[in-house]
């Protein structure tokens, strides 16, 4: 799979848009702390 290597998207985030996924991050870790502090295979099981 060589083509791994390669980014083929050219995507530019306007300044709204960074702000609302920060926004919603917050509130998956405000409403659902008890997920922050999962090891890797406590998530593998979700």
């Amino acid at each position: 799979m060589p083509n791994l290597n390669f980014n083929r998207m050219n995507v530019t985030a306007t300044t709204e848009q960074v702000n609302a996924v920060k926004a919603a991050l917050q509130a998956i870790n405000t409403n659902l702390p008890f997920l922050t502090g999962l090891t890797p295979e406590e998530r593998s099981t979700l």
